[in-house]
């Protein structure tokens, strides 16, 4: 007889066409099915921690988790569905305290009364024919509007939901009235809001904007239902498996198919925003080459823009546009006594070719001051004006560049007077923006002017902006070298330096912004960009990467360009970082590969994980993600609803993939780091019931007090013999652990279980199973015996931590044993964790067989460190065997 053991759980599971190799080392121990057994790096497999039951999540969509980290031991989970999403912070749901605290005219659907206007200077409210609240003010003065609420429950958490369109607004809220910000007070972007906090005393909300354009204010209100927190979003589910993230400190920028960037952002554990991704500078598309020319309404504030032939259409809404006019004008009406004024004219040319117009307007005791710049930062002052001026001035300094501006200085405007101020000069030229509205016809739209324009003259220089429903949105979205990096079609575009809303590539030097496009191959889109070394792009023919032209070089305007990498091809599945090594689904869909990118050596290395399991991913790979603690770990979700685990270590060459199946389909998964185990988190369909629920750690699933060896498990502690909250597994069987013991299994009627006795420490869920099956048992000799009779004998187990009865072994599923209850003579004890079990072999009910396999079963706490089999038949040992 023989004797085989196998030591290297750690080699996991391949796939029948790998098994013959008795030559590959890793295939001596690996099995060839490995379920709910989950391999560590050091070499032993233990029966998988449960999951604890989190929440019912909505039943109806299909869900995607994205993480949110503020800090290790801050995090929270957003759980996207079909336009909407909800927000778990620290392991607990958001929910929403009911109040009936009134807001007056919250919805203004035809008109705003209860509202009170305290704007200044020509800054106006007034009721938009949406259904809002128009806030426009003039460039220095703000348009105001509050109103004091009778707070009916003082010291009662309010949530405060505000939708605001078109354009940012100041939101203050305090209770000193008008303007005051005790509470809150900040910026509030388009997109819909929820403030969180808990009066003490009757509040003021007020809305202020002092730009020349109009916020919307859509509506304001409190939640007064009892629900777990939810905000709109522009996502629905049939593109939420195409969304990217990436998070900088409170911000989550997220980009997804056939759709507009949008935001969520963090104010607190139970404020948050969902809110328009908004810059005012760029990207833009080449010069116009056409003959349509482009006419703004006016220069600056809500106006139109009229092309003189067909160009517009309903997905330019929200789209820019850069008008270059021909002459400059820059106008103010300043009432405040801050310092404020005119934008500036760029002075060019020799003898009257440098004249340009002063006007100014409205004194009754105001000073303004023209001034001068050389560089349009530092001003000094060349003249004031106390009386009306319309004006020509000319500087007289020929063969230069100066900057001029009308400018209010701080003090000079106490009487408050409104000064309206402009200066027009015939040459050069303005570069003004805007963002369309809304859509009147191919030739007309209504926008706002972000840049003020400087001329209303109609021009052929035009830019279109690069985003829009019209030129479709980039698709993908990281953070690269102090820049936020999007990527959309066959195109990539870096922000300004430590700007993220900012795309203007006319800033001088290496912090402008980045534009590149994929200039070989098909015309892939890109599926994914991420960060591995250096900026690599996912396409379905090639993973581009986006490089400086020299190693350790920083990425900039001019050391930008892109190289061809990898040719494998990517899955539209967003990929995994883990140290420099990206993972990636290969384009097939099925099956994940790993990526280095030697920077200094300018090549790319791919290696296919399923390479001896080619088969594990077949159903098809739906998301990914990945733990670094206790284990480097690599979760799959399927499109069968399984999970496919790879774990790996380089340095101790483990690389094992193996399954874990739950009763129900996981249809999503997402991880966040924690201080000492991180932590995976899944959406499980069972039968039409959706739960979030989080992975246990393995340290708490190995018997003792409170073993976590059941889904969707609830803990209890001194509940009594009544267990409550079990609605989620209704009629469903489930075990019981109590006080250190397996104590079998109930009915769940009701949502509740009644049990033997009043345990202090109770954990209820759902029992699940973990099956191994070796492989063709031929790496025990170092001859091959693969198609040789053999029959196994006996086995035996090292084992830890080990629930007796738990265990389960033989020669197939139908014919399972449990693990002798005497070993040497002596009874084991049943009703404690075994923490280390090494026994003498057992007999084993094999037959002779050219392929004999063991099974192992397990249904309960057991790591298993070794096994050793006892083989014979009609074998040969060899010299060494």
């Amino acid at each position: 007889m023989l004797t085989g053991t196998v030591l290297h759980f750690n080699r996991g599971e391949i796939d029948q066409r790998a098994l013959a190799r008795e030559d590959i080392k890793r295939v001596n121990e690996s099995a060839s099915s490995m379920v709910n057994f989950i391999p560590s790096r050091l070499g032993n497999m233990i029966y998988r921690p449960g999951s604890e039951f989190i929440s019912n999540v909505n039943a109806t969509y299909a869900h995607r988790l994205v993480d949110f980290i503020a800090a290790v031991d801050d995090t929270a989970i957003l759980d996207f569905y079909n336009d909407k999403v909800e927000f778990v912070v620290n392991d607990v749901p958001i929910t929403v305290s009911a109040v009936t605290t009134p807001i007056l005219n919250g919805t203004f659907s035809a008109n705003i009364t209860s509202w009170t206007d305290a704007s200044s200077g020509s800054a106006t409210t007034a009721w938009h024919a949406t259904g809002a609240l128009a806030l426009t003010g003039d460039g220095s003065s703000n348009a105001v509007s509050y109103q004091t609420i009778a707070t009916t429950e003082l010291n009662v958490e309010h949530f405060m939901r505000i939708v605001i369109n078109r354009a940012p607004c100041v939101v203050k809220i305090g209770t000193s009235g008008a303007s005051s910000f005790d509470i809150f007070s900040a910026t509030l972007k388009p997109g819909e809001h929820v403030l969180n906090f808990t009066p003490s005393a009757n509040i003021t909300i007020t809305f202020e904007n002092s730009k020349k354009y109009a916020s919307l204010i859509d509506s304001v209100s409190f939640d007064t239902g009892t629900a777990n927190l939810v905000i709109d979003t522009p996502m629905t589910s049939a593109f939420m498996n195409s969304q990217r993230t990436v998070q900088s400190g409170d911000i989550t920028f997220c980009t997804f198919d056939n759709g507009k960037i949008f935001q969520i952002e963090h104010r607190g554990d139970k404020s948050w925003s969902v809110v328009d991704f908004r810059t005012e500078d760029g990207p833009f598309e080449v010069i116009n080459s056409s003959a349509i020319t482009l006419t703004p309404g006016a220069l600056s504030g809500d106006t139109t823009l009229t092309a003189s032939a067909d160009l517009f259409e309903a997905g330019h809404v929200g789209a820019l546009f850069k008008v270059t006019s021909t002459g400059q004008k820059v106008t103010a009406s300043v009432s405040v006594d801050t310092g404020a004024g005119t934008s500036s004219v760029r002075i060019t040319g020799v003898s009257s070719s440098r004249a340009f117009t002063v006007i100014a307007t409205g004194f009754a005791t105001g000073t303004v001051t023209l001034q001068r710049s050389a560089d349009n930062s530092t001003w000094d002052d060349v003249e004031s004006y106390t009386t009306n001026q319309n004006k020509s001035f000319n500087d007289t300094f020929d063969n230069s560049i100066f900057y001029y501006r009308l400018f209010v200085k701080a003090g000079d405007n106490a009487g408050l007077d409104t000064l309206v101020l402009s200066l027009d000069y015939a040459s050069g030229s303005i570069d003004g923006i805007c963002k369309v509205t809304s859509f009147t016809s191919t030739t007309v739209v209504d926008i706002q002017v972000l840049t003020d324009f400087g001329s209303t003259d109609a021009t052929l220089d035009w830019y279109e902006g690069s985003w829009s429903d019209a030129r479709q949105f980039p698709t993908s979205v990281d953070l690269v070298e102090g820049r936020l990096f999007f990527a959309g079609k066959d195109e990539a575009w870096g922000s300004v330096s430590d700007a993220y809303f900012s795309f203007d590539i006319g800033i001088l030097g290496d912090s402008a912004s980045i534009h590149r496009t994929i200039g070989f191959g098909p015309s892939d889109p890109v599926k994914w960009i991420r960060v591995a070394g250096q900026l690599i792009m996912g396409t379905s023919g090639d993973e581009v990467v986006l490089r400086s032209s020299s190693f350790g070089e920083i990425l900039t305007p001019s050391t930008a360009n892109i190289r061809s990498g990898s040719t494998q091809g990517s899955a539209n599945i967003e990929p995994i970082k883990i140290d420099g090594t990206l993972y990636f689904v290969q384009r097939s869909g099925i099956k994940l590969y790993s990526l280095n990118n030697f920077a200094d050596r300018d090549v790319f290395e791919t290696l296919d994980t399923t390479i001896l399991n080619q088969t594990i991913c077949d159903s098809g790979i739906h998301r990914l993600t990945s733990v670094r603690q206790p284990e480097t770990r690599i979760y799959a979700v399927l499109d069968n609803g399984d999970m496919a685990v790879y774990t790996v270590d380089v340095v101790e060459e483990v690389a094992g993939w193996n399954r874990l199946t739950m009763s129900g389909n996981i249809e999503d998964v997402v991880s966040l780091p924690s201080s000492d185990e991180d932590r995976v988190y899944v959406v499980v369909n069972r039968g039409g019931l959706k739960c979030l629920e989080k992975m246990a750690k393995f340290k708490d699933s190995v018997g003792g007090t409170a073993s976590e060896t059941f889904d969707s498990f609830v803990r209890f502690t001194s509940h009594g013999t009544t267990l409550t909250g079990l609605t989620h597994l209704e009629d469903e069987t489930v075990g019981v652990w109590a006080d250190g013991q397996d104590r079998g299994t109930y009915t769940v009627s009701s949502g509740s279980v009644t049990v033997a006795s009043s345990w202090a420490s109770v954990i209820v869920g759902l029992p699940y199973t973990s099956d191994y099956i070796s492989n063709k048992l031929s790496g025990f000799d170092n001859v091959s015996v693969l198609n040789k009779r053999k029959r196994i004998v006996d086995t035996s187990f090292v084992l830890m931590n080990y629930w007796p009865g738990s265990l389960q072994v033989g020669p197939s599923v139908a014919l399972l044993k449990n693990l002798p209850d005497i070993e040497d003579g002596t009874t084991l004890a049943t009703n404690a964790t075994i923490s280390d079990y090494s026994e003498i072999a057992f007999e084993f009910d094999g037959e002779t067989e050219v392929d004999p396999r063991i099974y192992i079963r397990g249904t309960g706490p057991c790591t298993i460190l070794a096994m050793s089999y006892g083989i014979e038949g009609d074998l040969t040992r060899s010299s060494g065997g």
